[in-house]
């Protein structure tokens, strides 16, 4: 899981550089219709970012959500908290990435408000991110990470 999410993070950085700011499950997101936060594994912001009351380690605008999931916490990841997420204006691209196989999926919102989902399966396989027109590998996510069997 923190191998994971520190590859997506850092991944994210060096792409979006001059352009975005990718942070670790430090920054907490604010949702203002719930008054609650949450802690995703990666968040991305882009443009000028809307601190919650001036505190420097919440933000309120996120582009791009990312969360590892892990057995425990899947079902929550995919329905409630991807639902609250859902309440954010700024909020276009919602990503799963799974620690037990190399596999992303994808939220992607439409103009129209629906979301388009995608997944990327396999090691060999690439993912374009829509929100931030950027390309990873699940290669370079997976990178140094030792699946169970």
């Amino acid at each position: 899981h923190i191998q994971i999410s520190f590859n997506t993070t850092r991944l994210f950085a060096d792409k979006l550089r001059g352009k975005c700011r990718a942070y670790q499950s430090e920054m907490k997101v604010w949702i203002d219709e719930t008054g609650t936060f949450f802690y995703p594994d990666v968040t991305v912001v882009c443009g000028e970012r809307k601190f919650y009351k001036g505190r420097r380690d919440v933000v309120e605008n996120p582009i791009l959500l990312v969360e590892v999931l892990s057995k425990s916490t899947e079902e929550y990841d995919k329905n409630d908290k991807f639902f609250t997420y859902q309440l954010i204006e700024s909020f276009q691209e919602y990503v799963l990435i799974s620690q037990n196989q190399p596999a992303v999926q994808q939220y992607i919102r439409q103009p129209n408000g629906e979301w388009n989902y995608k997944a990327a399966i396999g090691l060999n396989s690439r993912v374009y991110f829509v929100s931030v027109e950027t390309e990873l590998s699940l290669q370079d996510i997976y990178d140094l990470v030792e699946f169970e069997n």
